[in-house]
């Protein structure tokens, strides 16, 4: 569900729609066969789909302390509404006023579904398609988080600031394998391999390096693993996530001058990066095959009392 609105969105509205609907509704996997066959489908899908990472952008952008000026805090809900919803104010008022509106705070889940009916019912009149706001509201009952007003935003951006349909080829290259995975699997934030080579990594050194564990993981979120091979290609929607993986950094603790600094230094430093998930892979390894060893003897004395 999360896919299909943070990495498809509005590349590909369709696959966005069916993916939530797999993900969502039993009915929906029983009439493809089954969850197995269900999965498989949606994973075809989501594969081959256009991209477009807009609305998750727009939700790192929407953690800048400084987006929600005070009087929009104070102004009622339905003021904030209309302001989400409304095309002649700037992309960060809308912003700002979707983060209030949906943002993690916000616990009464009807209170939620009330207002995003509303918003739903404006993004509609100016031109969102019907079924990525059903979907989008689908997300909203079942999620503390503004992507599901973001997403709608994101494609109001799209068509306001000029839509086209040319699809960005990303220029991701040839991946180094660790064992079975290219490199760009290795998530350094949300997968325990990732997080284990960038600690290996950085402990490697000598003396101390001029970047954190946190710092470096989230450069190389935004470069590799959140990247994505065909992306949707507008002009704005690029600018967007230029200044989502720098406010990133900067919440990271790394100033906008030294952002470009951060990169060129994994870049310098790629060979011991890849080094460090060698020896977590294998390692990994090592460690599966001695649970399956011991997992085969514990059966074995099962069955010989």
């Amino acid at each position: 569900m999360t896919v299909a609105l943070e990495d498809i969105g509005i590349g590909d509205p369709d696959v966005a729609v069916e993916t939530i609907a797999i993900s969502t509704l039993q009915e929906a996997r029983r009439l493809l066969g089954g969850d197995v066959h269900a999965l498989e489908i949606a994973l075809r899908l989501a594969c081959s789909a256009t991209k477009d990472r807009s609305g998750d952008h727009l939700v790192s952008l929407s953690r800048e302390p400084a987006l929600c000026p005070d009087d929009l805090k104070s102004a009622s809900v339905n003021a904030k509404l209309a302001v989400l919803a409304s095309s002649s104010l700037s992309w960060r008022q809308r912003l700002a006023a979707a983060m209030l509106l949906f943002g993690p705070s916000e616990q009464r889940a009807g209170q939620r579904r009330e207002r995003f009916a509303v918003v739903s019912h404006a993004f509609a009149q100016l031109g969102v398609p019907c079924a990525l706001l059903a979907a989008c509201d689908t997300y909203n009952a079942r999620t503390r988080d503004p992507l599901c007003s973001l997403v709608p935003l994101a494609w109001c951006l799209w068509k306001q600031k000029g839509a086209c349909e040319a699809i960005f080829e990303h220029g991701l290259g040839a991946p180094c394998w660790i064992g079975e995975l290219p490199d760009w699997a290795f998530d350094p934030i949300r997968t325990r391999l990732g997080t284990r080579a960038i600690d290996l990594w950085l402990r490697s050194y000598l003396s101390k390096p001029p970047f954190t564990a946190g710092q470096v993981a989230a450069a190389l979120w935004n470069k590799e693993s959140a990247a994505c091979a065909r992306t949707l290609d507008w002009s704005f929607g690029r600018l967007i996530a230029e200044q989502a993986h720098g406010t990133d950094l900067v919440l990271k603790g790394v100033a906008a001058e030294r952002h470009d600094a951060l990169c060129l230094w994994i870049e310098k430093e790629r060979a011991v990066l890849t080094a460090a998930r060698h020896a977590v892979w294998q390692g990994f390894r090592r460690d599966q095959k001695m649970a399956d060893h011991t997992q085969r003897l514990l059966e074995f004395d099962e069955a010989n009392g």
